[in-house]
């Protein structure tokens, strides 16, 4: 075992990232609102509130993403389904008090979208054939059907440019070719 990863064997090594420590109880109280559908307190800090804001939520969905773990809620203070990062999370309780919106409501959670991705334009036609074969299983494009409120989080993830013009190689070897359809569910910076 190394810092930064998993040694699978003493030539197998797994170097994947995660610099969010999660508190087990921290987890676990997640975990067990979204089993029985109970609300949790949080203490939440924010780019907006980096000091921390109390809000109750109503928790449906743990997620894992690249680097970051969320819960998908419903959120009493802002009134609407939002992603808290757990890495965000000072403190968590859980609360006797059952969940009055479920993943069913949650628009975002149900309704999928379509992220369409390809080599980057820039590339050459040689360059192209080489991202296809190693990362579209040497298709011309993929499409991948994503929860449309995760949509920004897999892009950040997969490295895909959104904006081609002011995205490019060799940062950037995929694009997503339905960028302009997506835009609503990017984050700001990602906009164009």
């Amino acid at each position: 075992m190394n810092r930064q990863g998993r040694d699978v064997a003493p030539f197998v090594h797994d170097v994947r990232l995660d610099f969010t420590e999660l508190p087990p109880p921290l987890f676990a109280a997640l975990n067990e609102a979204c089993s029985s559908a109970r609300a949790v307190r949080i203490e939440y800090r924010s780019m907006t509130n980096p000091q921390g804001l109390d809000r109750v939520i109503e928790p449906h969905s743990l997620i894992h993403i690249g680097r970051r773990w969320h819960v998908r809620a419903w959120c009493r203070l802002r009134e609407r389904f939002s992603d808290f990062n757990l890495g965000r999370i000072r403190s968590a309780r859980l609360l006797d008090e059952p969940c009055q919106r479920a993943s069913t409501d949650d628009k975002g959670w149900t309704v999928l979208a379509k992220v369409r991705i390809a080599p980057h334009r820039e590339l050459t036609a040689e360059q192209a054939e080489v991202v296809k074969a190693e990362l579209l299983g040497g298709a011309a494009r993929r499409v991948l059907e994503v929860r449309s409120c995760l949509v920004a989080y897999v892009i950040q993830e997969l490295r895909a440019a959104t904006n081609v013009e002011t995205q490019t190689p060799p940062d950037y070897q995929i694009e997503v070719s339905n960028a302009a359809d997506l835009k609503r569910l990017l984050f700001d910076g990602a906009k164009g």
